[in-house]
């Protein structure tokens, strides 16, 4: 059973969440603005946090906005879209300098530079979990419950279509169907059909009705059972795109960039940046399918990618053959283990590591390397701090934008240019 209590939101939490005080003791109130008193039910702790759901707000912010989606507040893709947006730009700033703050790294708010696009309709892929008769995302807070999503207003209008048929052929989608992963790029769709068991001709017959649907004719179809190696039941086995002047072909397994649009502008960001520079060698760590560092490949006489995942290595590897481009090496190997196993002289390093950040075996051999600069794109403000505490003996933080990735959530996606200070 929970508890009812009346909280007022002193501060942020890094994950976005509103922190109150109530005897004592933190609550982490989603869906909360700075400064708003609330009437809130305590639930099970989650992850370790003491959250509270708010039931009303009794005195609300001026930023406070009536949400543009039916289904906000139960499902669990978005947070911020009680937020006015500019606010969330905000929000998203000081969680930063929060982050910074916490590892002693000294950055005004002023030296921080903001880039966005399209506030909505912005997102390529998404995963789509069935379960009694609702096709859409997971709860917030009880991952077991399915909201059913008819139309979601971050997904690209061709994404959208294509939940729109899902929907309308539910009674179809019956409980062998576990989940449903679609991507697109351009014209270019990918769906990724998990079950409990083999298909049977039921299945395929919807495979195949669904595929008539689809005004589409770069549509690849797939299909798993419990998240075996895909297979290929219509299209191509790799999914083909163009991107940059470069044509991509990407495993249905590796990961893929959820935002072309702010994606895009950092590769032009760090274009215009380096505009009058060329480099011996870049050394690309936790490349992914390597489209950071080919992008950028102009700028480079050579180009070394390392990483982990088969997957984005073999889709590296066919980009690179296909486009015919020799100045590029792939590893496939764990970063921090090949960085001290190999001796690199490289001029230049890009790093883009998971939520978590890199290690830190992985910063000592970057300073050792002693690399002129270092391009650090992250995903958690908090792990990108960690890391920059590490280095900012040695390096200069030279440049710092925020690239508002994910609109209408907390997740920030930052970009940072460090120079070493010889």
């Amino acid at each position: 059973m929970g508890k009812y209590l009346n909280l007022k939101i002193i501060d942020y939490y890094f994950n976005g969440l509103g922190i109150s005080e109530s005897e004592n003791k933190n609550y982490y109130v989603p869906f909360s603005l700075k400064n708003e008193f609330i009437y809130a039910k305590t639930i099970n702790r989650h992850k370790g946090f003491r959250i509270a759901i708010p039931i009303e707000i009794k005195k609300s912010s001026e930023w406070r906005k009536d949400s543009p989606c039916e289904y906000y507040l139960a499902c669990g893709a978005c947070n911020f879209m009680h937020i006015d947006y500019n606010h969330q730009l905000e929000i998203k700033k000081y969680i930063l300098l929060k982050s910074f703050e916490k590892y002693n790294i000294n950055i005004k708010e002023s030296e921080i530079n903001l880039v966005t696009d399209k506030p909505l309709n912005y997102r390529n892929s998404a995963v789509l979990a069935n379960k009694n008769n609702k096709l859409g995302y997971h709860s917030l807070f009880t991952k077991n419950n399915v909201v059913n999503i008819k139309n979601c207003i971050v997904l690209v209008p061709i994404l959208n279509n294509v939940l729109k048929i899902l929907q309308d052929k539910k009674s179809e989608i019956n409980s062998k169907f576990t989940s449903i992963r679609i991507k697109s790029c351009g014209n270019s769709i990918s769906l990724i059909f998990e079950l409990t068991k083999r298909p049977s001709l039921f299945e395929f017959n919807f495979f195949n009705n669904l595929l008539s649907q689809i005004n589409s004719k770069k549509v690849s179809l797939f299909y798993c059972v419990e998240r075996t190696e895909p297979i290929l039941y219509a299209g191509n086995y790799w999914f083909k795109f163009k991107f940059k002047n470069i044509n991509y072909t990407v495993h249905p397994n590796s990961f893929l960039q959820r935002n072309f649009y702010i994606y895009s502008k950092i590769i032009n960001y760090l274009k215009n940046y380096f505009k009058d520079k060329k480099f011996k060698h870049c050394l690309d760590l936790y490349s992914g399918c390597g489209m950071l560092g080919l992008s950028l490949i102009d700028y480079f006489e050579k180009l070394t990618c390392i990483e982990n995942n088969i997957y984005s290595v073999l889709s590296a590897k066919e980009t690179v053959k296909n486009n015919r481009i020799f100045s590029v090496n792939i590893i496939f190997e764990d970063v921090a283990t090949c960085i001290n196993n190999y001796d690199f002289n490289s001029d230049i390093i890009i790093l883009n590591p998971p939520r978590s950040g890199a290690y830190i075996e992985t910063l000592k051999r970057i300073k050792k390397i002693k690399p002129e600069y270092v391009i650090y794109l992250s995903c958690n403000a908090v792990s990108l701090a960690w890391n920059l505490s590490f280095v900012i003996d040695r390096y200069k933080i030279e440049d710092i934008t925020i690239f508002d990735m994910f609109p209408q959530t907390s997740h920030i996606e930052t970009l940072v240019i460090l120079k070493n200070k010889k």
